[in-house]
């Protein structure tokens, strides 16, 4: 992901989730900060996560706790922050599958090079121009005028 889901600031947390998410949030976060100390054990994320309805797998816990710089143990700014990217992240999949949807031609399941450019470089602020070059090399590995569409998901979104 590009810099939009880098740096939230507090102020912005507000806007991306909404009320119930943020209620539902903190709630987990006051559940496993037993000690009351402002402050919760990254061994527990995965646990919160379930109790807030995903399953993550330890790799994507990994990501997120590096992501959030989180070393050891994270605060509620930064569980928040956790949430807020990963709902930014999800809706920017969203919004990739839901594009790229058009671009199956014929029932060939390829789309084009130029497509591929094009529709990712329109999302704006969430991907660089560089990752989008990575991400047409990585798709285009095996065929390189035109990748499958199910291989560039995978590329993508982790499909």
């Amino acid at each position: 992901m590009g810099n939009k889901t880098s740096n939230i600031k507090t102020n912005q947390i507000e806007s991306i989730l909404s009320p119930e998410e943020l209620r539902r949030a903190k709630n987990a976060f006051c559940i496993f900060d037993q000690a009351g100390l402002g402050e919760v054990e990254i061994g527990n994320i995965g646990r919160m996560m379930q109790g807030l309805g995903y399953s993550v797998s330890y790799a994507e816990i990994s990501v997120m706790t590096e992501k959030a710089k989180v070393k050891r143990a994270f605060t509620l700014k930064q569980w928040l922050q956790m949430q807020a990217r990963r709902k930014i992240e999800q809706q920017f999949k969203e919004k990739i599958v839901d594009a790229y949807k058009d671009f199956e031609r014929c029932g060939s399941s390829k789309i084009s090079i130029n497509d591929v450019r094009e529709t990712m470089a329109s999302f704006e602020g969430n991907i660089s121009p560089a990752r989008v070059e990575e991400i047409v090399r990585e798709s285009v590995q095996n065929e390189p005028l035109s990748p499958r569409f199910d291989e560039f998901l995978k590329v993508v979104v982790g499909k």
